[in-house]
């Protein structure tokens, strides 16, 4: 196998080509080059499959729980005092409307 030469040929017809990294000096060349390099490694883009977004429905006037109407209304009876019945009541207005 013949050597390798880094000199010119004695005629003068050709000429060593210059290595890839000195070329390119130029900072935007070399990013260029590297994008398309990381392009034809990562192939051709896979068809994206589409997404299903999924909303909530909303809980349409939910019934507070006994519980949660009977703790409001306590609380409500503690800051103004009041009827029993109607704190109940007070209550239960607040919280549907939620």
């Amino acid at each position: 196998m013949p050597r390798k030469t880094t000199e010119p040929a004695a005629n003068g017809a050709e000429k060593p080509a210059k290595p890839a990294a000195k070329a390119a000096t130029n900072g935007t060349e070399k990013a260029a080059k590297t994008a398309a390099k990381a392009a034809k490694v990562a192939g051709p883009k896979a068809a994206k499959t589409p997404v299903r977004r999924t909303t909530r429905k909303k809980a349409a006037a939910a019934e507070p729980s006994h519980e949660h109407v009977a703790t409001r209304a306590y609380f409500i009876h503690l800051e103004s005092g009041g009827a029993p019945l109607e704190n109940w009541l007070q209550a239960e207005r607040e919280l549907t409307v939620r």
